[in-house]
């Protein structure tokens, strides 16, 4: 038993040989930690009474926790059985969540070790410690209201509020409405129109516009008798 021991972040699986002696008699060993359901079994029969087995138990989904570490032999017969036990390791990963950081690293700058990306803002950690230099635990560093993925993906400065990816106010002249935004050199375009600014239905005007920096403008003349009109303009792959 080991008592009040924390498993590790990137622990992946506690290893260890067992042999039972005595009668088989159906006798088996459990292992557990915490107040978490066991962890694994070992079975009391002719192969662990003749040689010693090799157990693997998986633990990567209590990595980080804290608790007892117990291995009890528990009996369905007479109490009379009992379980060597040799060489417990446990098997850990300095990567757990494959993003090229680090436990120790993930530790100094105070991100998830079992995240690729911490914030959930669409940029893994080591892209916004080495690439973007944002917060890598705050979603949109600037408070700009677009997140930093968004930023990157459409070329504004995830650290400065007033470089924004926006759409100004169409412009109605007759039955067309005029969309015009500050494009960025290398992407691909679609305008949207919606009767409602939520959005919930809508349609594609155009797509495949490709940039035209720094300002563009689409005239879209298919809305009709329409005296207002909702529009954005998205990024495509």
């Amino acid at each position: 038993m080991l008592e009040n021991y924390t498993l590790p972040v990137g622990a992946q699986a506690i290893t260890f040989r067992y042999q039972f002696t005595g009668a088989v008699d159906g006798d088996y060993l459990v292992v557990s930690f915490g107040g978490h359901p066991p962890v694994g079994y070992g079975v009391d029969n002719a192969a662990s009474e003749s040689g010693e087995i090799t157990a693997v138990l998986p633990v990567e989904h209590l990595a980080g926790q804290q608790g007892d570490l117990v291995f009890r032999v528990m009996s369905r017969g007479n109490p009379n059985a009992v379980a060597a036990l040799k060489g417990i390791t446990l098997g850990t990963v300095e990567d757990p969540d494959l993003d090229g950081l680090t436990n120790s690293q993930e530790a100094i700058h105070g991100t998830n070790p079992l995240l690729a990306d911490s914030d959930g803002d669409g940029l893994t950690d080591p892209q916004e410690i080495s690439s973007s230099l944002t917060g890598p635990l705050v979603g949109d560093s600037d408070g700009d209201g677009s997140n930093d993925g968004a930023e990157v993906a459409a070329g504004t400065n995830p650290l400065d509020g007033s470089s924004r990816f926006a759409v100004a106010s169409p412009v109605k002249a007759g039955g067309d409405f005029t969309i015009t935004w500050f494009s960025r050199p290398g992407r691909i375009y679609r305008v949207i129109r919606a009767a409602e600014p939520t959005f919930v239905s809508y349609v594609v005007v155009v797509s495949g516009i490709a940039a035209a920096p720094p300002q563009q403008s689409f005239v879209d003349s298919g809305a009709g008798s329409a005296v207002r009109m909702f529009y954005r303009v998205e990024l495509e792959p």
